[in-house]
């Protein structure tokens, strides 16, 4: 089961990631630079906004490196030399017939 966060915090979270993108990181720098911005959090809604935008940020980045290795197996799939076709050199008449 995944961590229930309040509304509340992922509201606060949200603005503030759209005000200040590349500002955030790891959960120590996140608290650090919300200290920095002097809103009035308590130290519980401060570490748990920066706990919220650390696994956003985790998830996000997880999500284009997998984007990334799909996109370069798919281009090395296109890449890959194609197999020739198999010609038989059997005619219908030299096919050997099924034994019932």
């Amino acid at each position: 089961m995944g961590k229930a966060v309040p509304k509340g915090v992922k509201r606060k979270a949200a603005l503030l990631m759209t005000e200040f993108p590349k500002e955030f990181g790891d959960f120590e720098k996140n608290k650090v630079f919300l200290s920095s911005l002097k809103i009035p959090f308590d130290k519980i809604t401060r570490n748990l906004v920066a706990g919220f935008i650390a696994r956003e940020n985790r998830k996000a980045h997880e999500k284009a490196r997998a984007e990334e290795a799909s996109r370069k197996k798919a281009l090395e799939a296109a890449m890959a030399p194609k197999p020739k076709p198999v010609i038989s050199t059997q005619t219908p008449e030299t096919l050997p017939t099924p034994s019932s």
